[in-house]
């Protein structure tokens, strides 16, 4: 009887995911297509800044920051790291210039069940040695999952829209949480992102318990970051 049973549990150990089902299939290969297309190039918000800081009408704690983000589709394999990955880096003016970087990681695309797109973000521990690696993508060639930091709870769930127009979805609600010691509380992210041709935006905030927004944007606006012309430089 033992030996019966070791036998399953040693079949179902090898058994395979379970790969999305045929009908969703399309969906979300042709996600995947379309954020190979779409996510590309120098972003940021400037026109959204600009328009919050000259209302009145818009209090403090609403008016949007100015954000500047760079994506670039990461041109060799990265056998560590499975999925279509896009190198992004943040910087507070825009440039490239390393005084000013103050984020660098990798977007992850997985294809999942039920024709969604799984978004993680994965942010080097080691963040001076890979500021501008786009320059030289041979620097992210032998890049492990030791050397990032995510959390599959942190993951954004992305659906095709029926119009094909755009690609979007929420992060797994209330999965991605931190302590926060200055605050002396529990931070929940509350974020989604939107994926169209020229634009990308996030919500990108954290709240308490009951909904309180603690750091972010307290409107319900997202980040509007669009698409800057190719040689066009940061405002």
């Amino acid at each position: 009887m033992r030996a019966a049973i070791f036998i399953v549990l040693l079949l179902l150990a090898v058994v395979p995911a379970a790969p999305v089902a045929a009908e969703d299939q399309p969906d979300a290969e042709q996600a995947l297509s379309l954020i190979r297309s779409w996510v590309s190039g120098r972003y940021d918000n400037s026109r959204q800044a600009e328009l919050d800081l000259a209302s009145s009408a818009v209090p403090d704690d609403k008016k949007h920051r100015l954000m500047h983000q760079l994506f670039v589709p990461v041109a060799v394999e990265v056998p560590a790291i499975p999925g279509y990955l896009v190198f992004q880096q943040s910087s507070v003016d825009g440039s490239e210039d390393p005084e000013t970087i103050i984020r660098v990681g990798l977007l992850q695309f997985l294809v999942g069940e039920g024709g969604v797109i799984r978004q993680r973000e994965l942010n080097f521990r080691d963040l001076d040695a890979f500021k501008n690696a786009h320059r030289n993508p041979e620097r992210l060639r032998h890049v492990t999952l030791d050397q990032v930091r995510f959390d599959p709870g942190c993951d954004f769930l992305l659906r095709l829209s029926p119009s094909r127009t755009e690609i979007s979805g929420p992060m797994l609600p209330g999965k991605c949480r931190f302590f926060s010691q200055g605050l002396n509380k529990e931070l929940i992210a509350d974020d989604a992102v939107t994926i169209r041709p020229d634009e990308y935006w996030f919500l990108g905030r954290f709240v308490d318990e009951t909904g309180v927004v603690l750091w972010g944007n307290a409107s319900d606006e997202p980040v509007k970051m669009v698409r800057l012309p190719a040689g066009a430089t940061a405002q």
